[in-house]
Formats: C-alpha cells, sequence, structure tokens
C-alpha cells in the first residue's frame, strides 16, 4: 500500500486524454488510423505516472514512450479511440486483465483511462445510501449491493460502447444455478468487510437505473451495482469497475467459460470480484505483478482474496474490523480470558487520529504480558508502469512508531506503558501483576500520517509463586545435572544426566525428597571419595539401564494450585562397577525445584 495511494480525490472534470510520441511515423500511423484528432501528440516521451511518498510528495517516475498503438488488435484499437471521447465522465474506471500484456499497451490504456493525472486515487466513499454524509479516512462504511436486472443501460466505460447488461442471462446458462454465481460474488465483498471497517448489506432491489452516475438508494438499488456485457471476450479485459462514490462493476460476459470454471470453489470469479471491489473502495493497481497481491492488475488464482498490501490499503482508507474502537466506551470486547496466549491480527493503526481500545477481564491475580507487534516484512510495491514488473522496497513495520498503554476498565484511568521501543520494535508490557477485574489496552501511533497494521497480543498467567530450578553442589566422576525447564503447574519437569562414562557397566539412579541436606552428606566417608548428598532421601526412582553417556528424566507436575510454592530436591547418580570406588556409587550436582505458576 501506502505510498502509492494518496488520499487526493479524482476531480470531477479532469479530462482524459491518450499521449502519443510525436514522432513522424507514429503521426502518420495515427492519420491512417483515423484517430480522434483529440489524442493529444506532445512531444515525446510524455506517460510517467506520479508517485507519491508516505509524506504526500510525490515525483514523475521515468516516462515511458508508448508507441505501440499498432500491437493492438482491432477491438482493442477501436476500444482505444472510444475511451479517449469520454472527456467530460465524471467517474474514472480501472479493469482487471487476464494476462500480462505490452508496456507499451498498458500504458497506452493506462494513459488514455486515467488522463494526466497519471496513477492518483480516487477517494474513498465519503457518502452512501445508509451514511449519506460526512464520511472520511479511517471510518467504518456501510455499502448495499445490488444485481442489475438485464437490460439496465450500460454506458461506454472502457471504449467497448454502450449495451445493455446480460449477467443474469449469461452466467445462468453457464452455472450450475443463480445461487451459486451470486452466492460467490457476495463473499468476495465479505471477505473485504472481514479484513476492513467495511460492512455490506444485499440490496434484493434494482430498479434498473442506467448504470454509472446513478447514487444508491435504500429500497431501491444499491451503492455498489453488479452487471456484465460484452467488453472484448477471449481474456483481455475481464471486468472493470469505478471509483467512489461510483463503485459499479461490470463483469465481461464475453469470457463466461473462463468464469465458470469451478476450481478452487469459482475463484476465478471470486478473485476477480474482489480485485475489481478493490477499485470500487478506492484502491489502484499495484507492482510489480509477482502473485502477492489482489490489486496487481492480471487476474491470478494463486491465492484468494485481499492479502496483505491489499489489507493494508483498505484499511487505511476504511480502518480495521474493529472500528470504531476509538474510545473506551466503544472498546472492542475480548471477553474474559483464561490463562494463556490470546492475538488479535489484520488490524491497524490507520493515521493520526486513530486509536484502538480493547477491553478484556480476568479472574483471580494474574500477571499480564501485552504486547503489540508492527505486522509484515518487507515487499516490493509501487504503481502501475508499463507491464507492472517493477516496484520499490516497502517496509510496512516502519509506516508509525507504536505504543501500548493498559488502562483501567473504563479507560479512565493509565495503569502503565509501553512507549520506548524505536518504530518497527515491539512495545511490550511484560509480567505486570493485575487482580481480578475488568481492564482495557490502548494501541496508539506517532510520526507520518499513514497506516500501521500490527498484532496485539496478551499473554495471562495466574500470579502465583515463580517456578524455579536450582543448581546444588557439585558432581563426582564427571556427571552432570542439568533442568532443562522451569518447574510449571501442569507441565513435566525434565533434567538431563551427562557425563555417563561407562553406561554399558552402570544403572542410573535419580533421588526424589522434600528437602535438602545443609552442606551435604559426603560418601567419602563411605568409600565415595569427591561424592555427596544433597537430596534428604524420601523416594528413589527404579534403577534404570543406561545405554549412552546421556539420559533425560521426566517429573509429572499436576495442576494443582495446592503445590504452588513446594520444594523438592532431586539428584542423579550411577550405581558403577567394581574399580571406580569402593561404595560403588557417582553422584550428580542437585537441582532445587521450586513448583511455580509463572
Amino acid at each position: 500500500m501506502p505510498t502509492s495511494r494518496p488520499l487526493a480525490p479524482y476531480g470531477a472534470t479532469t479530462r482524459s486524454f491518450l499521449a502519443i510520441a510525436a514522432t513522424a511515423a507514429i503521426a502518420t500511423a495515427q492519420a491512417q488510423l483515423d484517430l480522434d484528432g483529440r489524442l493529444l501528440l506532445p512531444a515525446p516521451p510524455t506517460v510517467g505516472p506520479l508517485q507519491f511518498t508516505a509524506d504526500g510528495s510525490c515525483s514523475r517516475q521515468q516516462p515511458e514512450p508508448v508507441d505501440a498503438y499498432g500491437l493492438l488488435s482491432p477491438l482493442h484499437q477501436s476500444m482505444l479511440r472510444s475511451v479517449s471521447d469520454r472527456r467530460d465522465q465524471q467517474e474514472h474506471v480501472l479493469g482487471c486483465w487476464l494476462d500480462p500484456v505490452a508496456p507499451q499497451v498498458a500504458s497506452l490504456f493506462n494513459a488514455a483511462i486515467m488522463g494526466p493525472q497519471g496513477f492518483q486515487l480516487a477517494n474513498r466513499w465519503t457518502a452512501t445510501a445508509t451514511q449519506p454524509s460526512g464520511l472520511t479516512t479511517g471510518d467504518p462504511t456501510v455499502l448495499t449491493v445490488s444485481f442489475v436486472p438485464d437490460g439496465t443501460l450500460l454506458p461506454n466505460g472502457v471504449g467497448e460502447g454502450a449495451g445493455t447488461s446480460n449477467l443474469f442471462a449469461a452466467f445462468n446458462s453457464a452455472f450450475p444455478s443463480q445461487a451459486t454465481w451470486q452466492n460467490r460474488i457476495i463473499a468476495a465483498f465479505t471477505a473485504w468487510g472481514n479484513l476492513t471497517g467495511t460492512s455490506y448489506v444485499f440490496e434484493p432491489n434494482d430498479d434498473g437505473a442506467p448504470m454509472f452516475n446513478t447514487s444508491g438508494a435504500l429500497g431501491v438499488r444499491g451503492d455498489v451495482r453488479i452487471s456484465g456485457k460484452f467488453v472484448d471476450g477471449n481474456g483481455g479485459i475481464l471486468a472493470y469497475n469505478f471509483y467512489p462514490n461510483g463503485g459499479d462493476m461490470v463483469i465481461d460476459t464475453g469470457d463466461l467459460a473462463w468464469f465458470s470454471n469451478s476450481s478452487g470453489n469459482y475463484r476465478r470469479l471470486f478473485n476477480v470480484v474482489a480485485h475489481e471491489h478493490g477499485h470500487g473502495l478506492g484502491l489502484d493497481h499495484v507492482c510489480p505483478a509477482d502473485g502477492t497481491k489482489l490489486m496487481e492488475p492480471y487476474a491470478t488464482t494463486g491465492y484468494e482474496g485481499p492479502q496483505f498490501d491489499d489489507v493494508m490499503s483498505g484499511q487505511r482508507f476504511y480502518g480495521d474490523r474493529f472500528e470504531n474502537n476509538d474510545s473506551g466506551a466503544t472498546a472492542t470486547d475480548l471477553g474474559t480470558l483464561g490463562n494463556g496466549l490470546t492475538t488479535v491480527t489484520n488490524v491497524s493503526n490507520d493515521g493520526s487520529t486513530d486509536q484502538d481500545y480493547f477491553k478484556f477481564t480476568v479472574t483471580g491475580d494474574k500477571l499480564l504480558t501485552i504486547t503489540v507487534h508492527p505486522a509484515g516484512s518487507p515487499y516490493l510495491e509501487g504503481p502501475q508502469v508499463g507491464n507492472c514488473s517493477t516496484g520499490t522496497s516497502l517496509d510496512p513495520r516502519l509506516m508509525r512508531n507504536l505504543s501500548i498503554v493498559l488502562m483501567n476498565g473504563t479507560a479512565t484511568g493509565v495503569i502503565t506503558f509501553s512507549t520506548s521501543a524505536p518504530i518497527g520494535v515491539d512495545e511490550v508490557i511484560s509480567g505486570y501483576a493485575v487482580t481480578a477485574g475488568t481492564y482495557q489496552a490502548r494501541v496508539t501511533g506517532s510520526g507520518t500520517d499513514t497506516i500501521q497494521m500490527y498484532e496485539l497480543s496478551i499473554d495471562v498467567v495466574d500470579n502465583g509463586p515463580v517456578a524455579a530450578a536450582t543448581l546444588v553442589g557439585s558432581s563426582c566422576g564427571g556427571l552432570a545435572w542439568n533442568a532443562l525447564n522451569r518447574p510449571l503447574l501442569g507441565t513435566s519437569q525434565m533434567i538431563l544426566m551427562t557425563g555417563i562414562n561407562t553406561p554399558a557397566t552402570s544403572i542410573g539412579i535419580v533421588l526424589l525428597g522434600y528437602g535438602q541436606i545443609p552442606g551435604g552428606f559426603d560418601l567419602g566417608l563411605l568409600g565415595a571419595p569427591g561424592c555427596t548428598l544433597y537430596c534428604d532421601f524420601v523416594d528413589m526412582q527404579t534403577a534404570f539401564p543406561l545405554f549412552s553417556s546421556s539420559f533425560l528424566w521426566q517429573l509429572p507436575i499436576p495442576n494443582n494450585q495446592a503445590l504452588a510454592g513446594s520444594v523438592l530436591m532431586t539428584q542423579g547418580g550411577t550405581l558403577v562397577g567394581p574399580g571406580v570406588n569402593p561404595l560403588g556409587v557417582l553422584t550428580a550436582n542437585g537441582v532445587q525445584l521450586t513448583l511455580g505458576t509463572q
């Protein structure tokens, strides 16, 4: 997203034009092809899309010559001439191509459709049938969706000429049922709603008013209207869509066999509709076309629905699925959190005015570790240029500097916070002790007015004794007794004995008791010089044979709160053959276990 997506809207009266390098050969070709005289011929080359940076400034990219009119099929030549005549239409449109085309061809169509403004974005929706005014960046938005009846007038969109919708007749003839194709189309809208602050209401009525310039009206027609007609067939342009506050979609029914392929639950249809509605939300094409972003200009079935860059773009305009959770009163309620990790993904701080509140409840004395993690990893991203093969590196973790605040249940008082980490690094409130009750976590950002995707995680553990495994004393005969983890209730304690020199002639033993012999008992007095007994012996685990120089011992610890704070003493050793020492015993050091809940 982001750096190539300005918030400035298209001007309502922007005039489209096609710029062709003014070489003698091209001028001659233009005359021979009887191109409209209003197709401008400035000095070559002229097509140079604008690249917008995070701070809103822009620069014109390296322009490229567009001297390939002759590469177009006769049908696309006719469409190109027609679309350049759409001077006074107030809506802008973008289409989705089935396959990559020559960069000059893409530039010709893009220049004709987009005009001298290059690839600036249309703005987001500012008014809908449900919300007639006041919508702005980051606001959640309700859109109604309807299917136009066959016979509805569809004016010229991308140069194909005016016609009438035949979506129902065409799709009903190719799909198992009308419900099959309508459900997949509606599912594509739902996918956007699950990932952004948009929500969709199916409008069962559509009065068949002419497309493209007719606003949505409750009970009459949708904000977004779905239609179909022959555009160019045989691949080429699969569909096209208008920007807000239009959003209407035209599907090429000339590609019926392609759309009706049922692979992946009709993923072709699903992804094209989801892509086109991305334009209907105000998103532009994005490059490079490497199969990682839904809003790349060419259709793909390598994934389903919006991907990371698409979600980030959509949330910049409409917020995430939890909007409006911008205050304690409207906080997202995560419910009662038991012990363990709760993670919230696909959320964002969508700009300088956004702050996100999450409410949760804990029962009993707990320790909270709250982490806000900047999401994503670097990738290439940029506006569509030519055949969409290039982009610039974007690190989505470095958009805004996040902070996290723990507040009381009504968000009227700050308990603690973490704000010191640099941009792109996790902010963490670690092991903070709380009592039973309701709390709120507030996530904010600072820096450039753009979007920062993040993940929020809340880890809850009982606030009881701290589990610990402590080494005691020394060993003899090269043995070592080392804990591999801490003795938390409900887990298994693992201790590894190493340094067993003669496993084939030795037997392993583990001593387990409830206390430690102060200073240890010197086994040299019994014939094992240098060896010491530390365990106040209560139980000896069953002796076990040894097959290597190490042995792993496990002790299951019940999840019983009454055991919290209990202390156990363990010690490993071996019974050895004659000649090692008169007692026939070697001992490792001891490990004292303090059972805990954290």
